[in-house]
């Protein structure tokens, strides 16, 4: 019968119950409007203190956009040279981090200083990367991050 639930799949009968049930207690208790008002909310806490509150998801993102604008602009022609340039000292495209070769949609560009440590998208501040070093390097200038993978080799 379509669109009808079969009775013997509900509760202690369904094959994936683990037990227990949500009492109307439970569930009025634990509810969306309950945990915003008393100010328990799973989306926003955590168990490090910081409050990740609407507010402060704003701030956040005001900070990122005035970092971004402090970068300036990064027109297609630059990041075209940087591609370019890399092909042509390397003959491929080639991670400057670790001179591996980059396969086709593994590559990222890369800002030797970070945009969040002062750093613009200037021609000399661009390079291209692996995936895989840029996401290792993070917020990391190159010398930074160099001593960090010779540590992490030892």
């Amino acid at each position: 019968m379509k669109g009808k639930e079969n009775p013997k799949m509900r509760g202690e009968n369904h094959p994936r119950w683990k037990g227990g049930s949500k009492t109307k207690e439970y569930t009025a208790a634990y509810s969306k409007e309950y945990r915003h008002k008393v100010g328990i909310s799973k989306k926003y806490n955590s168990e490090l203190g910081i409050s990740y509150t609407k507010e402060y998801k704003k701030l956040q993102r005001q900070r990122r956009k005035s970092m971004m604008k402090l970068g300036g602009n990064l027109p297609i022609e630059r990041i075209q040279m940087v591609y370019e340039d890399n092909i042509k000292k390397h003959g491929t495209l080639t991670c400057y981090l670790c001179l591996k070769c980059i396969k086709f949609g593994e590559d990222s560009l890369e800002h030797k200083i970070p945009l969040s440590c002062g750093g613009t998208n200037e021609y000399n501040n661009l390079a291209v990367a692996c995936r895989s070093c840029n996401s290792s390097k993070g917020a990391k200038t190159t010398q930074e991050y160099m001593l960090y993978k010779v540590e992490v080799l030892k």
